[in-house]
Parts: structure tokens; C-alpha cells; sequence
């Protein structure tokens, strides 16, 4: 018999060889530790789109930071000087008063940041004492100046016109004061100065000085009647808007339209207390209309309507049990009430029939204002960012203005004529309009004071503007007033030009400050030649060999 032929399948298995396994690629490291393969390529469009965007906004960013820390640290070498002086024991330190309130639109945190990142490195490098005279709303700061002035008048001797006898004040500043005088503690006797942060608290602090040097000591008769706040009065309509008057109060009448209206809609409605019951909305049901007109004065329903609500008919709401007085006086939240603002003892109309008062000093407390750049809304967004990247600009010439008020070298009286100064040192205000031009050439035939940071208003929110049913005075909007008697006693603060050309030739760095080179060799004890002690690396005895 003939030999059969093997199975195709032996044959296959026979002939099947191992293949060689691949030659590991990479690092053999990385490999080792179990990271993945990585190899160098270009990336791609996306990512070479948000690397350029996003890699462009942290270098500019970077690039503000570090020169306007160089800025800063410029003036801070310029009246480092003044924190080394001495001081006799018996004396006080030199003491500034700063003045900020809310920008229009904004709560009082955005001026706070403003001065702790701007103004304070400077005063603290010089070992500033200072006061704050704050403002929440408009005409804070108005009233705070007003009666610091007042407080001062009475103190040196200056009688009301009432002829009341003045009480000795029990306030802490006062008692502390008094001590002071009995320890023989004197007060500074060179320049204080005043320190202004922006344009709206400029036009108050302009309104609270001619307040307190020209109004009188006891207030009005009226100044009992406080206006009500700003935002509780019902904003004016259109026809009353243009029937205002220029200062932004409604004339006649629009006062008479204002209270028909008024009548008008209060006739239509019941009266607040009767409409509103003693118990909350979510617990019980709504009076009706006879039960309403059953009602106490105090809204509370009497005997006859808690009988007819426990009649049968009564809906199933009005059978819940009523609430307890413990609980209803728990849900109830007391708000915290807003102290009474001053009003101004004095109008703007009355300065110059006004007496000065005999004990206003022949100068005023030099002045320093400073720029609050504050721009809201989403519209405006480039331009904040714009603003954001070049904050090296605001921070040199706010510390320039805050060194010239440390170093107090010189103190000039205002201008006649306002030159533009304090605009808001950005480009963007450069570039002004033909109307703009013009205004602005009639602005110079105006006082400086009164042309000082007028860029800003343009920044304002639009609630600075608006008009108000039954408002106060409104000192945002008002234009500033300055009576020519309070006008010749007031200066301001410059640096001068040997000063500044000192401070522009500092490179900005902290002499304190050692590179990283410097600490090294500090820290290895070498010396310039390279050699090394060995007394400092710890082999005592090796010098006195």
C-alpha cells in the first residue's frame, strides 16, 4: 500500500514561524517609568491660535505688572528719607487727611482698592499718619468736611449766632486730644494737606469747604426735615425732566403736577397701613373689603372680622390656626437703618452774601487730587482692558502727585486758568471731537479748580445723571462753585523739577532688594575672588591656623 500524504494542516503548522517583536522606540527612561512616547511635532492650527492669544495677554500682562512696580518703587525711594528722620517724643507725626466716597454707579470697595494699590506703598514708605473721611453715597463726604470745620470753629472760640452755650464734647478724639495737652504732647506744626481721590469727591470736598467756612455754626431751621435718600425717590418722567430746572431741581410745576398725581393715586388706593394686615401674605389669607373696612388703625382686625373669618363660610385658607406673636416677630427682619445725612447749612446762591468766618485761616490746607479712573459696562469692555494693560501709566503719575504731598517742597497757589491737568492719563482722551475741543477752550477761561479731572464725568454711570422726584442736592451733578474769598486761601501741591528728574533717573528697583546671583554667594559665604572662608562653612579654628 502506498503512504498517504500528511495533512494539509500539519504541513501549516509546520511551516508557521514566530515573528520578531518590534524594537521598542522612546527614551528608555520614560519607558522604564511608564510615560508615554512623546514626540516632537509642531502643534496644531487650534492650538497655535489660543497659544498666540492667550501667550500675547500674559506677556502683556506681565510687562504692565513689572514696570508699574518699577513706577512705584521709583517714588518710594524718592521719600523713603522722610520714614528715617527723628521725631521727639513729645510731638506728634505728621498727619494727613484722605477724602474718598463710592464712584457714582459703584459701592466705596472700588475706591478702597484704588487707594490700597495706588496711594498707600507710597505713604507707607514714608511713614505717613493719616485720617479717612469716607463717603458711601453722594454727599458724604460733603457733610463729613463741613462739620469737621464747624468742630474747629467752635474750638478756637467762635460762638452760634443763637448765642446757645456750646457743651464740652465727650467725643474719644476729643478726650484724647485733651490728654494730650495735659502731657505737654504737641501737635505737628509744619503742613498737614488734604488728599482727594477723584472727581466726584473733588466737587464735595469743594462744597463742604465754603460749607464750613462760610455757613453758620447752627443749622437751619429746616435741617431737621432730612430729604429722603437718593434711591427711595421715584425718578422724574420726561415732561418733568425737561421742565427742571439747570441745577436738577423740578420747578413749580412740575411740583404741582407731581403732587396731583400724586393725590390722584392715592385716592385710587387705600392708604399703606390700612392695605397691609399684621400677619405675613404666605400664612393667611387677605382681608376682603368689609373686613378691611372693619379693621383698626393699626390694621389689625377687630372682634367682628376675626367673627365673620371663623364663620362657616370662611375659605379653607382663613381656617389655619393663626401664627404666634413669638413667630411672626421672628420672620419679620429688621433692617439696619441708614444714619440721617446733614444737610448743607448753605446754598451755592448765598456765598457771596455770606460771612466769612474770623477765625478761617489766611491759607488753606494744601491739596492733592488724585485721578479714580471707574468706567461700567459691558459695551465698554475693550476699553477697560485697554485701561487694565497700561495701569503702569496711572501708577506713575499717582505716585508722583503723593510724593509731591509727602515731600510738601512746594506749595503754589491754584491757576487762573484751568490747563487740562488731571485728565485721565490715557490716550483715549487725546483723541477728542471738535465739540470737545471747543469746550475745551472755554474751559480755560475758567479757574483750575474747577476744570480739574473733568475727564472723568465722561466715565460716569448714568445714575449720576439722572433726575429724581423730591431729590437733595445733588453735588455730582451740580457744577462747581467757588466764591473768590475761599478761592485765594486755597493751594495745592507740585513737585518740583529737580525733584522729579531725580526720581526719573531711578532705575525703580529696591536697593534692599539683592539678584539672585548676590544671595547665592551670600548664602555660600564667597568672597569677589572666588575664594572660600572656612570659618563660615563651619570649621571654626581654621582662620588662627
Amino acid at each position: 500500500m502506498t503512504d498517504k500524504p500528511p495533512a494539509p494542516v500539519e504541513s501549516a503548522a509546520k511551516d508557521v514561524r514566530p515573528t520578531p517583536q518590534p524594537k521598542p522606540t522612546g527614551n528608555p527612561v520614560f519607558r522604564m517609568m511608564g510615560m508615554p512616547n512623546f514626540r516632537f511635532k509642531l502643534p496644531s492650527r487650534n492650538w497655535l491660535i489660543f497659544l498666540s492669544i492667550t501667550g500675547s495677554f500674559t506677556t502683556a500682562i506681565l510687562y504692565d505688572r513689572y514696570h508699574r512696580k518699577r513706577a512705584q518703587q521709583r517714588w518710594c525711594n524718592l521719600v523713603s528719607h522722610i520714614a528715617h528722620e527723628s521725631l521727639p517724643p513729645s510731638q506728634m507725626p505728621r498727619r494727613i487727611t484722605i477724602f474718598l466716597s463710592a464712584p457714582p454707579g459703584d459701592s466705596i470697595r472700588a475706591a478702597r482698592e484704588h487707594f490700597h494699590e495706588y496711594v498707600k506703598p507710597v505713604l507707607a514708605a514714608a511713614a505717613m499718619d493719616w485720617d479717612v473721611i469716607e463717603g458711601r453715597r453722594e454727599g458724604d463726604v460733603r457733610a463729613g468736611l463741613a462739620e469737621k470745620i464747624r468742630k474747629r470753629r467752635r474750638k478756637d472760640g467762635e460762638e452760634p449766632v443763637t448765642g446757645e452755650e456750646t457743651k464740652p464734647s465727650e467725643e474719644t478724639e476729643d478726650l484724647v486730644q485733651e490728654w494730650r495737652v495735659k502731657a505737654g504732647v504737641k501737635d505737628w506744626e509744619g503742613v498737614q494737606g488734604d488728599l482727594v481721590l477723584g472727581r466726584h469727591t473733588w466737587k464735595e470736598y469743594v462744597r463742604g469747604l465754603h460749607e464750613g467756612w462760610l455757613g453758620p455754626l447752627d443749622p437751619p431751621p429746616d435741617a431737621a426735615e432730612t430729604s429722603a435718600p437718593i434711591n427711595e425717590a421715584s425718578p422724574l418722567t420726561a415732561e418733568q425732566q425737561s421742565s427742571a430746572g439747570d441745577d436738577g431741581s423740578p420747578t413749580s410745576d412740575t411740583l404741582q403736577t407731581s403732587d396731583s398725581s400724586n393725590a390722584t393715586a392715592g385716592s385710587a388706593k387705600p392708604p399703606p397701613d390700612r392695605a397691609e394686615t399684621s400677619t405675613p401674605k404666605d400664612d393667611a389669607s387677605p382681608l376682603t373689603a368689609e373686613q378691611q373696612l372693619s379693621a383698626g388703625d393699626d390694621g389689625s382686625p377687630i372682634s367682628e372680622t376675626l367673627q365673620t373669618s371663623d364663620s362657616p363660610t370662611a375659605t379653607a385658607d382663613s381656617a389655619e390656626p393663626p401664627i404666634e406673636p413669638a413667630q411672626a416677630e421672628a420672620k419679620k427682619v429688621e433692617k439696619p437703618k441708614t444714619p440721617v445725612q446733614i444737610p448743607p447749612y448753605i446754598s451755592t446762591s448765598a456765598y457771596s452774601s455770606a460771612p466769612l468766618a474770623p477765625t478761617t485761616p489766611i491759607v488753606l490746607p494744601p491739596t492733592t487730587i488724585l485721578p479714580l479712573p471707574h468706567l461700567l459696562g459691558f459695551l465698554n469692555t475693550p476699553i477697560r482692558i485697554y485701561r487694565f494693560l497700561n495701569r503702569r501709566h496711572l501708577a506713575d503719575e499717582t505716585g508722583r502727585e503723593v510724593a509731591a504731598l509727602v515731600l510738601a517742597s512746594y506749595i503754589r497757589p491754584w491757576d487762573s486758568r484751568s490747563e487740562g491737568t488731571g485728565d485721565l492719563p490715557f490716550p483715549r482722551d487725546q483723541n477728542s471731537t471738535g465739540d470737545q475741543r471747543s469746550q475745551a477752550r472755554a474751559s480755560q477761561e475758567r479757574w483750575e479748580p474747577e476744570g480739574v479731572l473733568e475727564g472723568e464725568e465722561r466715565d460716569w454711570h448714568k445714575v449720576a445723571w439722572k433726575r429724581y422726584q423730591g431729590e437733595p442736592e445733588r453735588v455730582w451733578r451740580n457744577s462747581i462753585v467757588i466764591e473768590p474769598r475761599i478761592r485765594e486761601r486755597m493751594r495745592r501741591f507740585d513737585l518740583p523739577g529737580a525733584d522729579e528728574d531725580q526720581a526719573r533717573k531711578d532705575d525703580g528697583r529696591d536697593p534692599a532688594a539683592k539678584g539672585l546671583w548676590a544671595r547665592v554667594k551670600e548664602t555660600m559665604g564667597w568672597e569677589e575672588d572666588g575664594a572660600v572662608k572656612g570659618w563660615e562653612h563651619g570649621s571654626v579654628g581654621a582662620e588662627s591656623e
